[in-house]
């Protein structure tokens, strides 16, 4: 990813940006569809900008008193993820590109994706929304905007939008310490499982267990594909994990690595009811 591709593009007729917003949304979607009226239906957009939130019970005359606010970064990308080519077929941009996008910023600025939980989250503005929390604090929400909200501003293709609460992010990595370490000496190895789960469970747990299990090998833990069908089964859906190893004392052979994806098959099957697809 690269950061100088991604633009803002001014909208002339969007509201006073100094206005007392309680969400970059509207202005982001407002651009959206004046860039699409002309033509320029390929976006990666972002904005950094105050939003401002009503705070209860506090009967201050001054209205400063009344409003938190709080500094956001949001993303919006639409239309195609690159220029069409001659050897390059056209490839719409899609959640996965976004999440790519939203968990590089966070890994840029200090976070470890590894303690983040991330769950579904619900919001009428949302059809497909993951949250990203730090504990109890919500650091960003990814997801796709809803046919009927994308419907106010009359953009008919698919939009995806990621919020990032600046502040909150700027916060927790205000007492990290930047630690170097030598690049490693053995390669690592990836291998894929497709998982059938019931739906209620999020690729959180199964990234969790996965760390709890193998603590010493497993480097990281990817979802890189959701399939839900009722082929599956009620209340059925499958995850492709991906997973990469490395031990930095040696070579993995093909023993040591079927050794410890055996443990995960087996945990996952214990603590989710999971079956290999």
């Amino acid at each position: 990813f690269d950061p100088s591709q991604m633009v803002m593009l001014a909208n002339p007729l969007s509201s006073d940006l100094n206005a007392m917003r309680m969400s970059l949304l509207q202005g982001m979607l407002d651009t959206i569809a004046w860039n699409i009226n002309r033509q320029n239906t390929s976006l990666k957009l972002y904005e950094m900008g105050y939003i401002y939130k009503r705070l209860d019970g506090n009967g201050s005359k001054e209205i400063t008193d009344n409003y938190s606010e709080t500094m956001n970064l949001d993303i919006a990308i639409t239309g195609d993820a690159a220029p069409q080519a001659w050897n390059t077929p056209l490839v719409p941009t899609g959640f996965f590109h976004l999440k790519g996008y939203t968990e590089m910023v966070l890994e840029r600025v200090g976070i470890n994706l590894r303690k983040l939980t991330v769950n579904s989250f619900k919001a009428n503005y949302y059809s497909d929304s993951l949250q990203y929390s730090f504990g109890k604090t919500p650091l960003a929400t990814i997801g796709k905007i809803s046919k009927k909200y994308l419907g106010l501003f009359d953009i008919k293709q698919d939009v995806f939008y990621a919020h990032i609460e600046w502040d909150s992010l700027i916060k927790i990595i205000s007492s990290h310490r930047i630690v170097f370490e030598e690049l490693p000496k053995f390669p690592w190895v990836r291998r894929d499982l497709a998982l059938l789960v019931d739906s209620k469970i999020a690729f959180s747990q199964i990234q969790d267990i996965a760390f709890a299990t193998e603590k010493n090998l497993l480097r990281e833990v990817s979802l890189f594909d959701v399939y839900e069908n009722d082929s599956l089964g009620k209340d059925k859906k499958s995850y492709a994990v991906s997973f990469i190893l490395r031990d930095d004392l040696k070579t993995m052979t093909d023993k040591s690595i079927e050794k410890v994806m055996n443990s995960f098959v087996s945990a996952f099957t214990r603590e989710l009811g999971a079956t290999l697809r």
